[in-house]
């Protein structure tokens, strides 16, 4: 026969082992749960972190391309000065071998080849101010205007005056009446070929190692 407190025994030895096996099932449940809640914050910690460090790879890139951007924009500024300070210096030198080409014969050659270009002009029934420095038009006035008349224009349809030495050389028509104006001083030759002449000047100075863009 089974006493009382054989059957309470029994009874507390069924019930720890109840015990025991819920309190197992909740721990590994809430092993289980920790785990999943300690993956989403590893994943949520990492991600955060791999932002972090995207962002400031982006604002390192952000600033490095500006950086790049700041160094090629004050390179070219300072290139374009420098250029600029070459043509300058350039075109003093050509005007200056100009005014010592303008004491050789050829001067007077190439101021015939500058007429030549005009015989259209006969066509034209007006008069004409024929415009030199004052000392081509000491030197070479009459002699020009005794070339333009052979291209068909009438010598007294021609008149001769003085403009300022910024023209450097060569000679202006203009006709006030038509509104015609003939330019062939050598300033606007420089000027019109300009950009070749610097070209050809840069390509000279790359060749020699100068400057780059």
């Amino acid at each position: 026969m089974v006493t009382i407190e054989q059957k309470l025994s029994l009874f507390s030895k069924l019930l720890q082992q109840d015990i025991k096996t819920e309190i197992g099932e909740k721990i590994e449940a809430m092993e289980k749960e920790y785990e999943v809640i300690m993956a989403e914050q590893k994943r949520k910690v990492d991600k955060d972190a791999d932002d972090i460090i995207e962002h400031a790879r982006k604002k390192a890139e952000i600033k490095r391309l500006e950086l790049i951007s700041k160094a090629k924009m004050k390179t070219k500024k300072e290139s374009m000065i420098a250029k600029e300070k070459y043509i300058g210096v350039f075109i003093e030198h050509l005007k200056v071998r100009i005014m010592a080409f303008k004491e050789t014969p050829s001067y007077k050659e190439y101021l015939e080849r500058m007429i030549g270009t005009l015989e259209h002009l006969a066509a034209y029934d007006t008069d004409f101010i024929v415009y030199m420095t004052v000392k081509d038009l000491e030197k070479y006035g009459e002699y020009v205007l005794d070339q333009i008349a052979l291209g068909g224009i009438a010598k007294e349809r021609l008149h001769l005056e003085t403009k300022d030495e910024s023209m450097i050389g060569g000679l202006i028509l203009d006709s006030p009446k038509k509104n015609l104006r003939i330019d062939l001083s050598i300033y606007t030759v420089i000027e019109d070929h300009k950009d070749e002449i610097v070209e050809q000047l840069f390509n000279a100075i790359g060749e020699v190692g100068g400057l780059d863009e």
